[in-house]
């Protein structure tokens, strides 16, 4: 997979992977880069099919250990009111990213709508966010 080939590739600044279908199983393996990796500053991974279990995984990877990306495009997966936690807890410890593209937040519950209101509101680094 040419997802693997990119641990390698430690100096990658953007990484341009969207409508793929990397799925779940590709979202692993930028999880796994985004936590080698420090330089990567946009990950534009709209539209792949990827699941909550695999959004989940980068929204962590983000959360714990990479803090070099400010532009972050997940758009048009699925996104779970699990993945609304991962993002909340991942807004709330990253402050570097400065734009977020998030949609289909009009599928969920006021209860989901506010906890991301939540974390907009702890999360001081945003400049701009897309929730199409």
């Amino acid at each position: 997979m040419i997802l693997e080939g990119l641990r390698h590739q430690q100096g990658l600044k953007t990484l341009l992977i969207g409508r793929n279908g990397i799925c779940s199983q590709g979202a692993y393996a930028v999880s796994d880069f985004l936590l080698q990796n420090n330089c990567l500053s946009e990950l534009h991974i709209e539209q792949n099919l990827i699941s909550s279990p695999g959004l989940n995984s980068l929204l962590q990877a983000l959360a714990i250990k990479n803090r070099s990306l400010k532009y972050l495009d997940f758009a048009d997966n699925f996104v779970s009111v699990e993945v609304m936690h991962s993002l909340k807890s991942m807004l709330e410890s990253n402050q570097v990213l400065k734009y977020l593209v998030v949609t289909d937040l009009h599928h969920f519950q006021i209860d989901a709508q506010k906890l991301i209101c939540l974390s907009f509101k702890s999360n001081k680094g945003l400049r701009q966010v897309d929730l199409g």
